[in-house]
């Protein structure tokens, strides 16, 4: 093995752009070549999952496997086995002009969680390396948790964000406390070995993930971009996660009220209908999990950024939002949801309770200039929250207000006659 290369080894972290990174990086393995640089991915991947899931050991639990059937401790030897094989086989062919191989996967940091199995990684690159730097893009935490809250819904969880994030977001979760990543890392391949970034609008190269990768890699950052990409993991906004939410929820009862085949395709069509920015926490309460990383925080800081007061600037107030505006289409999955998930044993729809605060929001909006479209979206909560006063007494009002707006258009109709 005469060869060596200096390597790249992006290890996340999750939710900070790494798959319009990952897409860039396959998609522009030509163009990479022509200046030296390699890109590794896994047999049939766009970054290096199975690197990650061969370095978790025998019991782990590990998604990617259980998706392969590779579960028995055997299994996974032999997992591991080819894994290795292709990794040194791919090194092997490397054209002769590849100075440096760059390997990413998100899965680095959310997987390898202990000294172990990070050596694992180090034992595998190491014998083809004159060089490794760790790269790796730290965003808060409460940001964090609110991009990941789409895909937890997407995964089944039915708790709200909040809720959630009360049980997970804390200093003592790894996949949290960048203190405790950072640590790991350097204890296996030297703390100058990392290069840790800031996923941050004002911090990143251009404000781009893939122009601020290229400069860490040592290329021009002026035309790698990901303005030209496809969105990739996009996020479902609030009255999306509160349907997706409120079809998991009804997944769980006992009665199991929706079947795998019925919520499959209900489930996607709210992901694709409504994709866009998520649900954020609440000022006081985002400021509060923020806080329980000050001191982990202030560690990086020191460590890493020793030029900066603070690792990540304060929590501004999150400006106010006015109410959601439903398309057509929308407003219809609204409808289909509801529909499904109606008992008739249960008054009103208690796994879609959320969602009425949307609708009805939507319809005080629109009392002024459209009454007939508030009492469509009001009557629409007060079925979801039978109970609810301010609901209740809205509708009454609207319904008065369209039964006398009926009256005038009839009588204009009879005098035009």
């Amino acid at each position: 093995m005469s060869r060596r290369f200096r390597f790249i080894l992006h290890i996340g972290t999750e939710k900070t752009g790494t798959t319009t990174l990952q897409g860039y990086l396959h998609g522009a393995q030509n163009e990479l070549n022509e200046h030296g640089v390699a890109y590794y991915a896994s047999p049939g991947r766009v970054e290096s999952r199975a690197l990650a899931a061969s370095a978790v050991g025998d019991q782990a639990p590990d998604d990617f496997l259980k998706q392969l059937s590779v579960e028995s401790p055997q299994q996974r030897q032999v997992f591991r086995e080819e894994t290795e094989r292709h990794f040194h086989a791919a090194m092997t062919a490397l054209d002769e002009r590849i100075h440096t191989v760059v390997i990413s996967s998100e899965h680095f940091h959310s997987r390898l969680r202990h000294p172990w199995q990070v050596k694992r990684l180090h034992d595998l690159i190491m014998p083809w390396a004159n060089d490794v730097r760790v790269v790796v893009y730290l965003r808060p935490q409460t940001d964090v948790l609110s991009s990941f809250y789409s895909t937890a819904l997407k995964n089944g969880e039915v708790r709200n964000l909040e809720a959630l994030g009360r049980k997970i977001c804390h200093a003592g979760n790894h996949f949290y406390n960048y203190q405790s990543l950072l640590e790991l890392w350097a204890k296996i391949f030297g703390k100058k070995a990392l290069i840790p970034r800031l996923f941050t609008a004002d911090e990143l190269k251009q404000g781009d993930i893939v122009a601020d990768f290229a400069e860490v890699i040592g290329l021009s950052p002026s035309h790698a971009t990901s303005a030209n990409l496809p969105r990739q993991n996009e996020s479902i906004n609030p009255v999306g996660q509160a349907l997706l939410r409120g079809l998991n929820r009804a997944r769980k009862r006992e009665e199991c009220a929706l079947t795998k085949e019925e919520y499959q395709p209900l489930a996607r069509r709210v992901m694709n209908v409504f994709s866009g920015s998520g649900e954020r926490l609440p000022s006081t309460v985002e400021a509060e999990l923020q806080s329980l990383f000050e001191v982990s925080n202030r560690w990086v800081c020191d460590q890493f950024f020793n030029e900066r007061e603070a690792l990540f600037p304060s929590a501004q107030n999150q400006p106010h939002k006015g109410s959601f505006v439903f398309s057509k289409e929308q407003l219809a999955l609204v409808q289909m949801v509801m529909s499904r998930l109606e008992r008739s044993n249960v008054n009103g729809l208690p796994e879609m309770d959320s969602c009425a605060c949307y609708l009805r929001d939507r319809a005080v909006a629109l009392e002024s200039k459209d009454i007939v479209m508030a009492r469509k979206l009001m009557a629409m909560a007060h079925h979801i929250r039978p109970h609810g006063p301010f609901i209740a007494k809205k509708l009454e009002e609207y319904e008065a207000r369209s039964g006398l707006w009926n009256r005038v258009v009839n009588w204009l109709a009879q005098r035009r006659s």
